[in-house]
């Protein structure tokens, strides 16, 4: 090291540098420690934020569970009184409140229904056109799916061909091979004996010629299974057309008959008016007579006098009770015509103040051309939730959600944090 001596006249000018550093570095160094010192304090404060957001929101997702999980629980609770318990959490202790209300300024969610929610059946054909009174070979494929949440049997197969289709034997594929009984245009393979269960969303599948020779048209044809009957019905579907029909609807008698409800879905415990819309389809290229519509409301609905409307009529059904349930019934004489390719609606309201759960109608129509009356089972389902509060506090956050429950179905619709 190398010591350097000042001279005097020098060293006032060194002083001179010296405290001018010092002026300026004094104060930056002050004010750096003073914002680390701040960083560190903000970053405690952010991390005893989130510890207590993550317990607030434990201490709800302890409340939902409970609610979802725990046998009885939902049931168990008193309607608007608060259900309070405490649960160790981050080693804080969380106050949880769970309450089954009567009422609140929220809508319920949408239905969650679809309607392939159970065992169905869908078609095609190969070809799908054919030239007038020539005779064609046309592959049928029938697919089985099991839309549910349960395994499902199988025990059925039925398929209606069109007038003039004949079944070519021996060409049965797929789930069976054996060929079907044959009555009339009607096919049934009987499958009982192999013991099919379908899972969830598993499908089987089944194949069969038929023949025809037949004049210009639209030929359509329809498929179901049994359990289910017209539940899991194709309806007139797999068209084949032949030569260059004028119209697009189905040769011969042909009706598809279905219902909607609005809302669909509802505040349980809260009287609630639903309309129901019948919609009768006329897909044939004939024109059809309406005898009869029978539905069988679901168990609490009650029919609202003088709300029928609609195109098909405007009297009043003919109401009654079975099992439970009322039964409304529009009768006809003479029978309200629908032409071929047309539509007519019948509109009714009902009153109903349920319980959480899924209700559904049983709808019935009769038509004059058709045999059996067409039945919808299970049909413009409503599911009523009952809503549930949730709140969770450690004294700095609260986290809070809604929850809507029936039989064991459950959606959350809101999720907050307060505090810190």
């Amino acid at each position: 090291m190398t010591l350097r001596c000042v001279p005097r006249d020098e060293r006032g000018g060194a002083i001179l540098v010296v405290l001018a550093f010092l002026a300026f570095v004094v104060p930056t160094v002050t004010a750096a420690l003073a914002f680390a010192s701040t960083v560190s304090l903000g970053s405690g404060a952010r991390t005893l934020s989130a510890i207590a957001q993550y317990t607030a929101t434990g201490g709800a997702e302890h409340g939902l569970y409970r609610v979802v999980h725990e046998a009885g629980y939902t049931d168990g609770l008193t309607l608007d009184v608060a259900d309070l318990y405490t649960v160790p959490i981050n080693g804080r202790t969380v106050n949880v409140s769970v309450t089954k209300l009567s009422s609140t300024t929220q809508e319920p969610p949408p239905s969650t229904y679809n309607s392939n929610q159970r065992l169905y059946a869908q078609k095609v054909v190969a070809p799908e056109t054919a030239s007038p009174n020539t005779l064609t070979t046309f592959t049928y494929t029938i697919t089985v799916t099991n839309g549910d949440e349960t395994a499902k049997g199988v025990n059925q197969v039925l398929d209606e061909l069109p007038p003039g289709f004949s079944y070519v034997p021996g060409t049965t594929a797929g789930l069976t091979t054996d060929d079907p009984a044959i009555s009339g245009q009607e096919l049934e393979w009987d499958i009982a004996s192999m013991g099919i269960d379908l899972e969830p969303n598993e499908s089987v599948v089944l194949s069969f010629d038929a023949r025809a020779s037949v004049p210009e048209g639209v030929y359509c044809n329809e498929t179901w299974v049994r359990p289910g009957e017209a539940s899991t019905s194709s309806g007139k579907t797999a068209p084949v057309t032949v030569g260059s029909p004028a119209s697009g609807v189905c040769d011969g008698t042909a009706v598809r008959v279905s219902m909607t409800v609005d809302p669909d879905s509802a505040i349980a415990g809260i009287l609630t008016t639903f309309t129901f819309t019948v919609v009768i389809d006329n897909i044939g290229s004939t024109s059809v007579g309406v005898s009869q519509v029978r539905d069988l409301l679901p168990v609490g609905f009650l029919y609202v006098a003088s709300s029928t409307g609609g195109d098909l009529t405007a009297q009043e059904p003919a109401t009654g009770f079975q099992q439970g349930r009322q039964r409304l019934t529009w009768s006809f004489n003479p029978s309200n015509a629908i032409p071929s390719g047309e539509s007519r609606t019948l509109i009714f309201e009902t009153d109903a103040t349920l319980a959480p759960g899924r209700y559904a109608s049983d709808l019935l129509g009769s038509i004059d051309e058709i045999v059996n009356p067409i039945v919808v089972f299970e049909a413009a389902p409503v599911d009523a939730l009952g809503p549930i509060w949730i709140q969770a506090t450690d004294g700095g956050v609260t986290a809070s959600t809604l929850v809507w429950a029936r039989d064991g179905y459950y959606e959350v619709t809101t999720w907050d944090l307060e505090g810190l």
